[in-house]
């Protein structure tokens, strides 16, 4: 495993970690969460560690999500950040990214802090 993905796999595992902390129940039916699901898919660097756009879902909602056209959490987002915000991160996903290894590696560091800082 290449330096560049260990990277990326400690700052998934700390900001999933940290959301699912920070949201202890399902945004979409209030069961309590498996699952830390993306509004924006986490393909893109660019907003995959952002805390906005992340929420804290059931297995069968983070599911529903990313398989229906329009979902309850692109509509919570909206909400949440209003829409200016929104459409900024929505801009931000669609672009292009260039995220150095070191950046990765301080979204880790930074999501263990948050979390440690929680408990």
């Amino acid at each position: 495993m290449t330096a560049r993905a260990r990277a990326v796999k400690a700052a998934d595992i700390a900001f999933s970690l940290y959301i699912r902390a920070r949201d202890p129940y399902c945004v979409t039916c209030g069961k309590p969460i498996s699952d830390c699901s993306h509004v924006f898919k986490r393909d893109h660097y660019s907003t995959r560690w952002d805390e906005n756009n992340a929420y804290g879902q059931c297995r069968p909602c983070h599911f529903r999500h990313h398989n229906q056209s329009e979902s309850y959490l692109l509509d919570y987002a909206r909400v949440l950040m209003g829409k200016r915000a929104y459409e900024d991160m929505r801009a931000r996903w669609q672009g292009m990214s260039h995220i150095k290894t070191w950046q990765i590696e301080e979204y880790a560091r930074a999501y263990k802090v948050k979390l440690e800082a929680m408990a």
